[in-house]
């Protein structure tokens, strides 16, 4: 093999990654060798040439600790020593390992001074600190630098006992004394060794006033109100204290001022006691011989309060009573605390409390009062007894209903009764219970008249009026307002306070004319309805009148009247008829017969008209059917005048038509005529034609 193609390997025997001058030639590595021959020692790992803690020196350059940057062979302060040669400080050249003063300690081993042997930091004595800490004298335990009383000072700095901190050399006061040199206070300069007055006593000896010669600690203590005897104890404080310079108190328990016997010897007045002993009762405050009120008498001689002057031992008003015996009046005899209790104002038995306040009242002086719940001023039954007017009660019992303040016994309106005597409204005097007129009914129940018993709120009559609703004859059932009027019967029917008369009648009339009748043909008419059998011509009117029921009708009067060709109503025949009905009831008719009766269907009684000239006719029926009959006369026998007939009808028959017409309102007459075409009677059948006919009413009215 070619050994310049291989390389040289060095035997690393250690096993520090270092080689030693023993070598092979290897085309590779071989195990336990290495390419560098830099090991100084290949027998010791820890020596070799790696700078491990880079400090630029290894441990086969020398360095004692090539895991410590710190220790190495470098001399940085120049004092001849590295730190691998036990310098201890190599950045400070008076730190090293020489002991320069031969006294065993180097300046790295703690001296202090190395260049004196005296100085080391050993501790010979034992006391802690050796003469580099301070110990002035290392071989006496007792002396040395600490201050060990705290006080500045220590035993090498002159302090004379190190374990008090009072006593040192320093003189604090600037007294000329410190306490190591006897100053008994060095914060006071006052205290001293100095006996400034010559009585043998300094202030440290005990003189509390040096400036005083009987004032020491020898010195008696009387009451001067000074410390004589320096004991820090004054007057009565001492105990020493000499008691023939003392004076004489009394105890006063109860404060009043006034001691009792029990005194002692004090300077000054001691709480709780007085310079007297007068006190007659030394546990009662309220007893003692002052006369505070100045009203001649104490508490001790028997003033019962010595604060108040009108409360003494007197007796003003001789009723055997003193203020002080409860007397609250001694201006008045019959005050004091014997006397009964009355309603006058005045608190007569002198227990403090006045008239109702006191429940020893006397009730008989008393008043009634009864309570009044509703308030109206009319009290009930219950009651209570009391000197003065109570809320709520009142003097009376009058009331009926105390929870309805509306009744009671009092007579607003002056009328003699009260809404208790049934009074309805005690504000109008006009309405009460009394019935006056003795007719049943009182103002308050509606008697409009109490003054009339004919008037009343009764409808005795069942008219539907009553007395007091204008009934001015509630025992007649005709007799009410607006009742129909009878004329001339002397009774006022309708209550306007008169009766009409028919004796001067007002009289109504009218007439009313009828068409012409122009022919006489079966079945032909002008003015009216086709009739029946014979007849064939008929004409009728009608005409209505406005009645009041105030104006009764005394009279009525229907005339016919007609005229053709000079001729008269004479000119109707034997047959034709003249009919007249009021209100739709038939009143009479001409005819050849007469019927049986009139009644209200239509039918009536007929009459030949030819009979009704020259005499007269007249007839009684109960025309309506009432159990009445009326009468009716034809023609009215007054009337000559010919060619007029006049129906005259009697009272009753006028009252039913004039009632019929008040019920209606109105009258209504109508008049008919009809012809039968046969000229019966007549031989130019003039009773076929009717011209210029017409009949008249009158109404004679009563007033």
């Amino acid at each position: 093999m070619d050994e310049s193609t291989t390389t040289t390997y060095y035997l690393d025997a250690d096993g520090d990654g270092n080689g030693s001058t023993s070598a092979i030639q290897s085309c590779a590595p071989q195990a336990g060798y290495v390419a560098n021959n830099f090991d100084c020692d290949d027998s010791n790992a820890a020596l070799n040439a790696n700078d491990v803690d880079l400090d630029f020196a290894s441990s086969c350059a020398g360095d004692c600790d090539d895991n410590n940057a710190s220790l190495n062979l470098n001399d940085n302060d120049g004092d001849g020593f590295s730190t691998c040669t036990n310098d201890c400080d190599d950045n400070d050249a008076d730190l090293n390992p020489v002991d320069n003063d031969g006294d065993g300690f180097s300046s790295c081993t703690g001296d202090c001074d190395d260049t004196d042997s005296s100085l080391t930091p050993n501790d010979n004595d034992g006391d802690g600190f050796s003469s580099c800490a301070g110990d002035c004298d290392d071989t006496d335990a007792t002396v040395n630098s600490i201050d060990l009383d705290g006080d500045g000072y220590s035993a090498c700095t002159n302090d004379c006992d190190d374990t008090d901190a009072s006593l040192n050399p320093a003189d604090l006061d600037g007294d000329g004394f410190s306490s190591c040199a006897g100053d008994c206070d060095d914060a006071n300069p006052v205290l001293n060794l100095l006996d400034s007055d010559n009585d043998g006593f300094s202030t440290c000896a005990g003189d509390c006033n040096d400036s005083d010669a009987s004032i020491n600690s020898s010195a008696n203590e009387v009451c001067d109100g000074v410390d004589n005897d320096c004991d820090g104890d004054v007057d009565d404080a001492d105990v020493s204290l000499d008691s023939n310079t003392t004076t004489t108190y009394y105890l006063d328990a109860d404060g009043d001022g006034n001691g009792s016997t029990n005194s002692i010897q004090s300077c000054a007045s001691p709480p709780g006691y007085v310079t007297n002993s007068s006190d007659c009762d030394d546990d009662n405050a309220a007893l003692n011989i002052n006369d505070v009120d100045a009203d001649g008498f104490s508490s001790c001689s028997g003033d019962c309060d010595d604060s108040d002057a009108s409360l003494n031992l007197s007796d003003v008003d001789n009723d055997g009573f003193s203020t002080c015996a409860g007397d609250c009046n001694d201006q008045n005899s019959l005050i004091n605390s014997n006397s009964v209790e009355v309603c006058d104002g005045f608190d007569n038995d002198c227990d403090g409390f006045i008239d109702d306040a006191d429940i020893s009242l006397d009730g008989s002086s008393t008043t009634t009062y009864y309570l009044d719940s509703d308030g109206d001023g009319n009290g009930s039954n219950t009651s209570i007894q009391s000197c003065l007017p109570v809320l709520g009660y009142v003097v009376n019992n009058a009331d009926c209903d105390d929870g309805d303040a509306s009744l009671n016994a009092n007579d607003v309106d002056n009328d003699g009764f009260s809404t208790c005597a049934g009074d309805c409204d005690d504000a109008v005097a006009a309405l009460t219970p009394a019935d006056l007129d003795g007719d049943g009914f009182s103002s308050c129940t509606g008697d409009c008249d109490d003054s009339d018993s004919v008037v009343s709120p009764a409808d005795n009559d069942n008219d539907g009026f009553t007395g007091c609703g204008g009934d001015c004859d509630d025992q007649s059932d005709e007799v009410y307002p607006n009742a129909t009027e009878i004329p001339d019967d002397n009774i006022d029917q309708d209550c306007d306070g008169t009766d009409v008369s028919c004796a001067n009648p007002l009289t109504d009339s009218w007439s009313v004319s009828f068409p012409a009748i122009d022919s006489c043909d079966w079945g032909e008419n002008d003015n009216g309805p086709p009739t029946q059998g014979a007849l064939s011509a008929r004409t009728e009117q009608l005409t209505r009148y406005t009645t009041t029921p105030d104006a009764p009708i005394c009279d009525i009067r229907v005339s016919l009247q007609a005229s053709q060709g000079g001729d008269t109503f004479q000119n109707f025949g034997y047959n034709d008829q003249v009919i007249l009905s009021y209100n739709g009831y038939l009143m009479f008719s001409t005819t050849t017969s007469v019927l049986p009766s009139l009644s209200l269907d239509g039918t009536g009684y007929l009459y030949n008209w030819s009979d009704m000239f020259g005499s007269s006719m007249s007839f009684t029926a109960d025309v309506w059917a009432d159990g009445t009959n009326s009468s009716l006369s034809f023609p009215d026998p007054s009337y000559t005048t010919t060619g007029i007939a006049v129906v005259e009808m009697d009272d009753d028959f006028m009252q039913e038509l004039h009632q019929i017409s008040i019920d209606t309102g109105e009258l209504e007459f109508m008049l008919s005529t009809l012809g039968d075409n046969d000229d019966a009677g007549s031989t130019d059948g003039a009773d076929c034609f009717h011209t210029g006919m017409f009949f008249g009413v009158e109404v004679d009215l009563a007033q």
